[in-house]
């Protein structure tokens, strides 16, 4: 896992107050403090977490643990462990808000940019006098000039 970290994907924890799947759940407090862990090894940038609330029984009103589990109980569980606001703040807004901008990491676009750039002198390499053919000399019969 730190492997793929230090490449510089996130790691979410989803399903977060989930209870009773079929493969049998994990310990919200064992996730915390792999939460703390990671923080403290310098992975606080790329947390995410979240949790399913996809069925009714999974609502409070039905006995779940409804949409504010992770505000409820994960980020007290967290700060009880020494996780401050601002980490918290980090990985509860502006971690989301990054990955879901949709745009692409630097290295990418940078990427993106070179090959346009490349295109672009290509282009203009191909539109030089000297690449044209003479205007007299003559087209090869039943080829068309683009």
């Amino acid at each position: 896992m730190r492997r793929l970290l230090e490449r510089g994907v996130y790691i979410q924890f989803d399903t977060l107050g989930r209870v009773g799947s079929r493969l049998g759940g994990v310990d919200d407090g064992k996730v915390a403090l792999g939460i703390v862990e990671l923080i403290k090894a310098g992975y606080g940038d790329r947390i995410l977490l979240s949790q399913d609330v996809c069925h009714k029984i999974e609502l409070k009103k039905y006995g779940g643990t409804g949409y504010s589990y992770v505000l409820e109980f994960v980020v007290p569980e967290l700060t009880r462990l020494g996780v401050t606001a601002e980490q918290i703040h980090k990985i509860l807004v502006e971690n989301p808000r990054r990955v879901l901008t949709f745009a692409a990491p630097a290295a990418l676009r940078a990427t993106a940019r070179d090959a346009m750039l490349e295109e672009s002198i290509e282009t203009d390499e191909r539109r030089k006098p000297s690449a044209m053919k003479p205007a007299g000399e003559p087209r090869a019969a039943g080829k068309k000039h683009v």
